[in-house]
């Protein structure tokens, strides 16, 4: 059985809303205990957004 040649993602972004860097790297960090669904469903889209 042979593997895949693309993945396909089950969410379609829209275009980003920031052009990348090539001087930059983006970190991103998050604590996740005690999260409530809510801050984590904005989070989410937050981060979808970018």
């Amino acid at each position: 059985m042979s593997a895949p040649t693309e993945l396909l993602s089950l969410i379609t972004p829209d275009a980003p809303s920031h052009t990348p860097a090539d001087d930059a790297v983006r970190l991103l960090l998050f604590n996740a205990q005690h999260a409530s669904p809510d801050r984590s469903r904005r989070q989410a889209a937050w981060v979808a957004a970018q």
